[in-house]
């Protein structure tokens, strides 16, 4: 009988038994999160079609991206960045640069 994968915090976990050392998690300590607002006019933009521009950060840099549906009183979005310190430096780097783009 396979092993099943081990489950996260947050539901199904990149971490499993085959997954390649690219593919898996650092341990909880050594995750860091980041969250900042970006005005809600340019989510669509920033993501391009079918999340194309985020995927791509995400790839690039290894860190983990999450642009929160709900709008605060000030139009804007939340955008929750998880991953090391550098990850999380490079994708907010890209992110500014994508935005400076739009």
């Amino acid at each position: 009988q396979t092993p099943k994968r081990p489950r996260g915090l947050l539901g199904d976990s990149p971490e499993s038994y085959d997954a390649p050392e690219s593919k898996r998690r650092r341990s909880f300590s050594e995750e860091k999160w980041e969250t900042f607002l970006i005005p809600h006019g340019i989510v669509n933009k920033l993501g391009g079609s079918n999340g194309d521009r985020i995927k791509k950060i995400q790839e690039t840099c290894r860190a983990f991206i999450h642009i929160s549906g709900d709008v605060d009183s000030n139009c804007r979005r939340k955008v929750q960045l998880s991953g090391s310190k550098s990850e999380i430096e490079e994708a907010k780097l890209r992110i500014y640069q994508y935005m400076q783009e739009l």
